[in-house]
């Protein structure tokens, strides 16, 4: 999680420099991104669980 971090920074610090209003509504369009896609994990394992306890 940690190793990509450095580079996002960077890449939002540089962009933010001209337009620093445009750097807080791709910050929050990454966040919104990165919660659906856990959100997603979440529930593709719960019914990967749920499906194997049905096997069984």
């Amino acid at each position: 999680r940690g190793s990509h971090t450095p580079a996002l920074i960077a890449a939002l610090w540089s962009r933010s420099q001209p337009l620093p209003e445009k750097a807080a509504p791709c910050r929050s369009l990454c966040v919104r991104t990165n919660v659906t896609l856990r959100i997603l994990h979440i529930e593709t394992k719960l019914r990967m669980r749920l499906r194997l306890s049905v096997d069984l």
